[in-house]
């Protein structure tokens, strides 16, 4: 069993796993996707692992505005599984981002997903999204990163030397080394992994800048990073870009949120990248661990300035216009994990959406757990937070809302595509045990009663 006693860091891992890239080709990104077992070494034992492709996390996916995504998936699992590519603005309907396509093992499936020529350019990622399954395929290794970038140009801005991407997950095995049941697993024993690996080694020479590309793929975990003698400069969040950098010594993530932020490296030697506690509720703390381990050493560079305006972009104030429908939903866990007290059912629509239409949706949390919620297709601008106005720097699609009376009032406007619109719990065992909803986006005027389509 890997276990260990808070703030004993665990021995140095393997350099940082830099996962297979596909890109695409004359605005098309053909890809095989294959979910599969395989074997991953986990702090120097071999473990047994879920995967895409064989890798954890599988390969980085590398679009552009206006591309199509054609994404062959091939099931060698023993159950049922699908894809989600959690963060685009595109359908949930047909066979483009539709969770309620389910791969049966053996089957293969091809997703057409087209995106829009105006898609915004960031961080994303891919994920199974089948019902009483999520939650366990994730905490057992299957995701991978999707990024939007812009058209024409590299992968990297010229005056950041390296992008990194940073997948932040959660794993367990037994004693008899099988992958333990994630909805049996306590947050406070899982097993917190960088790319897959325990404690990997993150190379930066003193003066360099690099953007670190996170993304909290885990199950059910919230992720409190801290890097020893370093700040940090966060430029994005959920794949969208700020209106103005930020400086911070943490950063806090959800199961589901992303952050860009710049590093630049400073005195060399070792410096710990740090996860802290946090209290989930029920009394479950996280401990204290070192994540990995930034060495920084190599002949020095001088620092360059950093061009903010290539990675920073206005917002639209959505507090300027009228809002046409107010909302309010509460996560529920008496007699069940739900929303507003009634557990997901994919043959019910819990709200009709007017296609363009304005809306404010205000999220309640009694319970005594945190809840990361999270929409698809449509992101939103938090407004208040727990009764108190908040200006945000971006749009999002996660948001944490805290325990015991935490709520988060968010507006956002139901854009482009007609249908299915999946809203939930981003803790994968919480939104597997019921706690989702269905809205539906119908033309102006068409009236409340939609008939879903099997």
């Amino acid at each position: 069993m890997l276990s260990r006693a808070a703030h004993a860091a665990p021995p140095l891992g393997a350099p940082l796993f830099e996962p297979d890239i596909i890109s695409s080709r004359k605005g098309v990104l053909e890809a095989e996707l294959v979910a599969q077992a395989a074997t991953r070494v986990v702090g120097g034992i071999p473990r047994p692992v879920l995967t895409f492709n064989g890798t954890v996390p599988g390969p980085t996916l590398f679009v552009e505005p206006g591309d199509l995504l054609r994404i062959r998936l091939v099931n060698q699992l023993p159950e049922g599984t699908n894809i989600h590519t959690h963060g685009l603005h595109v359908s949930g309907m047909g066979n483009a981002d539709n969770m309620m396509i389910h791969v049966m093992p053996g089957e293969s499936f091809d997703y057409e997903i087209p995106l829009r020529s105006n898609a915004t350019e960031g961080m994303n990622w891919y994920h199974p999204h089948v019902h009483h399954h999520t939650g366990q395929q994730i905490f057992s290794g299957m995701f991978g990163t999707l990024f939007t970038q812009p058209k024409g140009e590299g992968r990297i801005p010229k005056d950041i030397s390296r992008d990194r991407v940073i997948t932040l997950s959660t794993s367990f095995w037994t004693p008899d080394g099988d992958i333990a049941s994630g909805t049996r697993t306590s947050q406070a024993r899982q097993i917190r992994l960088v790319n897959g690996e325990i404690n990997p080694t993150i190379d930066i020479a003193p003066g360099e800048t690099q953007r670190w590309r996170f993304v909290n793929t885990s199950m059910n975990h919230v992720f409190r990073l801290t890097l020893d003698g370093h700040t940090m400069t966060r430029v994005a969040a959920d794949g969208m870009p700020y209106t103005a950098a930020l400086e911070l010594t943490e950063l806090r993530l959800a199961a589901g949120q992303r952050a860009d932020v710049l590093v630049t490296g400073g005195e060399a030697g070792m410096h710990a990248l740090r996860v802290l506690p946090f209290d989930f509720g029920f009394g479950v703390v996280s401990v204290e661990d070192t994540l990995a381990t930034v060495v920084c050493g190599g002949e020095g560079v001088t620092p360059t300035p950093v061009n903010l305006n290539k990675l920073l972009a206005p917002r639209t104030d959505l507090r300027k216009f009228k809002v046409d429908k107010r909302r309010t939903l509460t996560f529920t866990t008496a007699g069940g994990f739900a929303i507003d007290g009634k557990p997901f059912d994919p043959n019910r629509i819990d709200q009709v959406c007017e296609i363009g239409a304005l809306e404010q949706w205000t999220i309640k949390n009694p319970t005594g757990l945190t809840h990361p919620f999270h929409i698809h297709v449509n992101p939103f601008q938090v407004v208040s937070v727990n009764g108190t106005s908040v200006d945000t720097r971006s749009y999002e699609d996660t948001v944490l809302v805290d325990k015991l009376g935490g709520e988060v009032t968010f507006l956002t406007r139901f854009e482009h595509f007609l249908g299915r619109v999946i809203y939930h719990c981003h803790f994968g065992n919480h939104s597997d045990l019921g706690m989702m909803g269905q809205a539906w986006v119908v033309p102006r005027g068409c009236g409340t009663s939609p008939i879903v389509p099997v």
